[in-house]
């Protein structure tokens, strides 16, 4: 048989980085290892993309010459796969009205849809294209069950037609090349900083930042030496965040870091590094930090709302994110040592085995091994 040819629309790694390109990532490192598959990455920026996937030769790179969706969706895709001879096509959200092959459609999430008010009128309008392309596609997934169940919801699609293919957890963070004490050695000595309290992630209103930098002030942290650490892109507009952080009674302001651009080794001591790792988020569709910080068996506080209540072998580790209360009684427990459920080594197993790129990629193969002799669009 011969094999099948996958095109990849990968022009996500163009832009900002965001769990779409953890997924596809993860997914084709993974997948290229079969050699049941012949894979095209199609994006801008070659060098990019180079850093983020481990060549071999079922890998081949197409480099996109439009920036432009409409370019990029309506005419430049439709040509390769033509060209090329492609048997499925994966896309992120959206995919081209014009289809010359069999069609994969990712939606990660439709939080714009439940959590209306994070989000712009223009932006919610995406819905329609969202609903087209994934009628349009012939395997389509998701990465949670909050996210199945929202997607069949508001598109009115049976959720049976809607596969859940999760994201995976990078071997390094299960490694044990650094152990807790040089992953502090190694924070303190490049960034100053100790005693961390954690959180990964990009800034935006629903992901709730300042109620945890509230919760931090309460508390007076800083005044027991520990140090607040955010680190992810600033994307979105946050008037509530810049203001509250450059308010001149922010006391605790030395002892508050908002880093960018961490490289992965140093983000993975971070998270060793940490005496707590929280994520106050709001809504999420998947939530990949907190299963990272797990992972490295860092003390993990996560809200308990959309897919992040998921995630139940953090048993007695949630909290409210609307609920200063819960949260600085959670952050007191772990600092005075007491215990929250099950070990944070348990759940580093657990995860370990519930959350491989192996087993995702595996049940993608055999979606596609399902669907391979089906007629399209069935």
């Amino acid at each position: 048989m011969n094999k099948i040819k996958i095109l990849v629309d990968a022009h996500v790694f163009d832009g900002f980085h965001q769990g779409s390109r953890t997924f596809l990532k993860g997914l084709y490192n993974q997948l290229a290892l079969d050699n049941f598959f012949d894979i095209y990455i199609a994006a801008n920026n070659f060098e990019n993309v180079k850093n983020q996937f481990e060549f071999t030769n079922n890998f081949k790179f197409i480099k996109l010459k439009n920036k432009s969706k409409l370019l990029r969706l309506g005419v430049e895709i439709p040509y390769i796969i033509w060209k090329e001879k492609i048997d499925y096509a994966h896309f992120q959200y959206i995919s081209p009205i014009v289809k010359n092959c069999k069609f994969i459609l990712t939606i990660h999430d439709v939080l714009f849809l439940d959590f209306k008010k994070y989000f712009t009128w223009k932006y919610r309008q995406k819905k329609y294209l969202f609903c087209i392309s994934a009628r349009n596609s012939d395997i389509l997934t998701t990465v949670s069950e909050y996210s199945r169940d929202s997607i069949s919801q508001h598109m009115k699609i049976e959720q049976q037609k809607i596969n859940i293919i999760t994201q995976g957890i990078d071997k390094a963070y299960f490694l044990n090349t650094e152990n807790r004490e040089q992953a502090k050695k190694k924070i303190k000595k490049k960034y100053g900083l100790e005693n961390i309290i954690l959180y990964v992630s990009r800034v935006e209103p629903r992901k709730n930042h300042v109620f945890l930098l509230k919760v931090f002030l309460e508390l007076e942290l800083w005044k027991k030496g520990y140090s607040l650490v955010f680190i992810g892109d600033k994307q979105a507009l946050t008037m509530n965040f810049d203001a509250f952080f450059y308010k001149k009674y922010f006391k605790a302001k030395s002892f508050f870091h908002h880093l960018q651009n961490v490289p992965n080794n140093d983000l993975i001591s971070f998270y060793r590094s940490a005496e707590i790792a929280i994520y106050p988020s709001i809504a999420e569709g998947f939530g990949l930090p907190p299963l990272e910080s797990g992972a490295v068996q860092t003390e993990t506080l996560l809200s308990d709302t959309t897919s992040l209540s998921e995630f139940t072998f953090f048993e007695g580790r949630f909290f409210s994110p609307n609920d200063k209360n819960s949260l600085k009684s959670k952050i007191l427990a772990i600092l005075e040592k007491k215990n929250q459920g099950k070990s944070i080594k348990e759940i580093s197993t657990i995860i370990e085995k519930k959350y491989s790129w192996r087993r995702s990629a595996e049940e993608f193969k055999q979606l596609i091994l399902n669907n391979i002799n089906n007629p399209p669009g069935s």
